[in-house]
């Protein structure tokens, strides 16, 4: 006879940094005691782009079968792992350096909708882990509960270096949206050439791709023209690659690194 399986429970790792609202850069592994049980009881663990479905053999009861499998084992969870898969994560992830540990997820502590609320423990070696409660998954069979991650903001500055002798007296840069850059500063940039520096008046929130775009604009020196003419379309973006953290008083912060040579 054929074996029918079903969802018991599905987990969404969500991050506000990627285009998706997913987030590929953890995974989410089972502890070897977890293998070993969820292979003798036909439990499987399946995963498509950062979302994963628990599923089971049917029961014709589902919570009795969970007391069984607890008297004999001695588990009252299945425990996962999170794994960083992108260093990166560390970047674009709002997550303070002064919380660092391991960040422990259950199903018996959520929040609306699903949503896992973290408890920050004594590092043990993996950046998180989540516990699916025998509880939970035989009261409710096919929730789906969520891991929400948020995207970490940036000063954004840039670098213009002209090597051109063009002409860029009041220059600005402008954005499609409300944000706003300060007036620029002539420098020495860190690679030693010297450049006029446009720093963002406030952090900038980062993501994988940007709904705002830049440009070096000049202001017009006619006032009918207010918005004057554009000299470089589409400036580079800020990402992981040009983010560095600056500490200051023991604060710390983004700064993203954009060099412009016209």
């Amino acid at each position: 006879m054929m074996k029918i399986y079903s969802e018991i429970a599905g987990l969404q790792l969500k991050h506000t940094y990627y285009t998706s609202g997913l987030c590929p850069a953890l995974s989410l592994k089972p502890t070897l005691e977890t293998v070993a049980v969820m292979a003798k009881y036909n439990f499987v663990l399946r995963e498509i782009n950062g979302s994963y479905v628990l599923v089971g053999e049917d029961q014709d009861d589902l919570k009795a079968y969970f007391d069984y499998i607890t008297k004999v084992t001695g588990m009252d969870s299945f425990i996962f792992e999170l794994h960083v898969e992108d260093s990166n994560f560390f970047i674009f992830s709002n997550i303070s350096t002064k919380s660092m540990g391991t960040y422990n997820y259950s199903t018996g502590s959520q929040e609306q909708d699903g949503l896992l609320k973290p408890d920050l423990e004594t590092d043990s070696g993996v950046f998180g882990k989540v516990n699916f409660q025998f509880d939970d998954l035989a009261k409710k069979t096919g929730s789906i509960y969520k891991i929400q991650f948020q995207a970490s903001e940036s000063i954004w500055n840039y670098y213009v270096i002209n090597k051109s002798a063009l002409d860029i007296e009041n220059c600005y840069i402008k954005t499609s949206n409300a944000s706003e850059f300060n007036p620029p500063v002539e420098i020495t940039a860190a690679n030693g050439e010297r450049a006029i520096c446009f720093s963002s008046s406030e952090p900038v929130l980062m993501a994988e791709t940007s709904k705002v775009s830049y440009a070096l604009a000049q202001k017009s020196q006619n006032e009918k023209l207010p918005n004057g003419k554009i000299i470089f379309k589409g400036l580079p973006l800020a990402g992981p690659i040009n983010t560095s953290i600056n500490n200051q008083n023991g604060d710390v912060q983004f700064v993203s690194s954009l060099y412009i040579y016209i």
